[in-house]
């Protein structure tokens, strides 16, 4: 249920306020499942925000968050390779996330740091076992969808 007490919940994540988190942890648990109109999770939010802390609250207190699929079939982990923060995919990496899981799109996380120019994400993933050949709906590597993109400078990578 979206409400503007879940907003105020999802606003806390996104900018890294755990004293909210903590005490709407005990007054309203249940609020910790809900995801916004777009099907995004507290984790989606959290990692928007590069909320480190705030990942580590959540895999302690309601680890579910870290893999729920939005309506675009994107876990946080995707979100996290979109918006580029490292610290935050290599904590789902490493506790959650399947690198080689795809949104409805058929992008991996791969797909989508190489697409968005995030070539540390992109060594990363693919130092835990990306698969360097998974393609897209439309048949893109990440080597296409970073030329695609524009990203030539850093494309030797791939």
């Amino acid at each position: 249920m979206w409400d503007q007490e879940t907003a105020k919940l999802f606003s806390a994540a996104k900018s890294g306020q755990l004293k909210i988190l903590r005490k709407l942890k005990e007054d309203a648990p249940f609020r910790f499942g809900a995801v916004d109109p777009s099907g995004n999770s507290i984790a989606h939010w959290a990692i928007r925000g590069g909320q480190l802390k705030v990942l580590r609250f959540l895999k302690a207190n309601f680890p579910e968050t870290l893999t729920v699929l939005n309506l675009s079939g994107q876990e946080p982990v995707h979100v996290g390779c979109v918006v580029g923060k490292m610290m935050c995919v290599a904590f789902l990496v490493n506790f959650a996330s399947n690198v080689n899981v795809r949104d409805v799109r058929g992008c991996t996380p791969l797909l989508l740091a190489a697409e968005n120019g995030h070539v540390d994400i992109a060594a990363y993933l693919l130092l835990h076992s990306a698969n360097i050949l998974a393609t897209d709906n439309e048949q893109n590597t990440a080597l296409h969808l970073a030329a695609k993109a524009g990203i030539n400078h850093r494309i030797c990578l791939l």
